[in-house]
């Protein structure tokens, strides 16, 4: 800690990020949506079998695709990611750009800050 920074309590928060599932859950979404709308095509008119052929194979073809999407992005779900916070006083001594270059605030209650140290990983 920078001098200046004084530490009242330090915790561990246990952050998972998601954003690497959204991409197989929304194409499984749309194939599913997909499927039903053809199921309900085919069952209001049995002429329309036929016609159905082209956007059957469409997909079947898109089904297979997310499913192995959707089974590579659940099963490589992501790891839990411990985060040590800081709850800190700051006292008019520290400099604020070295301060900001090496700690990100999360949350400030008064003259009490949460903080985490900045990590190269953007």
């Amino acid at each position: 800690m920078l001098k200046g920074i004084n530490v009242l309590n330090t915790y561990d928060v246990v952050s998972s990020e998601y954003h690497d599932m959204i991409f197989p859950a929304i194409v499984f979404s749309f194939v599913a949506v997909s499927g039903i709308a053809l199921i309900i095509y085919l069952l209001l008119d049995s002429k329309r079998i036929k016609d159905a052929l082209t956007p059957f194979v469409i997909i079947v073809l898109f089904t297979l695709l997310s499913t192995f999407v959707s089974i590579h992005g659940f099963t490589h779900l992501p790891e839990n990611k411990y985060q040590t916070r800081y709850e800190v006083t700051i006292s008019n001594d520290v400099n604020f750009n070295e301060f900001t270059s090496k700690y990100q605030v999360v949350k400030q209650e008064g003259l009490i800050y949460t903080i985490v140290e900045k990590t190269n990983e953007g």
